[in-house]
């Protein structure tokens, strides 16, 4: 595979290159939405700045929000002593 001009759209496999995993998993995130899309006729084409763009905000989100051991350890606690 050769350099992708910017903003031209990658085909699933390049992005699975890109992203360096299975293709079956970029099929995976498309069918349940967890990645931008756009289709032409029925091929997939990605834009790789809109996919990275999109994990970075999705990560950013994810990180802020994360439980940290003590919170997850507490919880535990807790819904023993209701039981």
């Amino acid at each position: 595979m050769g350099p992708v001009p910017n903003n031209a759209l990658l085909t699933l496999k390049e992005l699975a290159d890109r992203l360096k995993v299975p293709v079956k998993t970029i099929y995976h995130w498309v069918h349940r939405r967890e990645v931008p899309y756009l289709k032409v006729g029925r091929h997939l084409r990605f834009d790789e700045d809109a996919v990275l763009a999109h994990f970075r905000e999705r990560t950013a989100h994810q990180t802020l929000s994360c439980p940290t051991y003590a919170d997850l350890v507490e919880s535990r606690r807790r819904s023993l002593k209701t039981r």
